[in-house]
């Protein structure tokens, strides 16, 4: 892996990261930017809660970075927090990688 994948890589897992953590409506020059994870940080971690926050992140990823397609979402509860495992392919190399981001 040459220095241009390793920061890629980092640029990518970072955009993900602000996609995910930001709510929607908080950038007032970007109104639709982030996701609304927020809002599910209190409810309980059902069949149908996961299906809309798996929704709520891959609709998010995709409009907000291009640059991957997300292939797998993983999602535990941790106290107050949300952990949120992602797996994803880099369209232009092919490569899969993982980021995980506690919201």
């Amino acid at each position: 892996m040459n220095l241009i994948e390793r920061d890629t890589i980092k640029s990518i897992n970072q955009n993900i990261s602000i996609i995910l953590t930001t709510p929607k409506g908080s950038d007032p020059h970007r109104p639709l930017f982030g996701s609304n994870l927020w809002q599910f940080i209190d409810k309980p971690l059902t069949a149908i809660t996961k299906g809309r926050l798996k929704k709520e992140i891959v609709d998010a990823i995709s409009l907000w970075e291009p640059r991957v397609e997300v292939q797998e979402i993983n999602l535990k509860k941790e106290y107050s927090s949300l952990k949120v495992t992602i797996k994803y392919r880099i369209k232009d190399t092919e490569e899969i990688n993982t980021e995980e981001i506690t919201v």
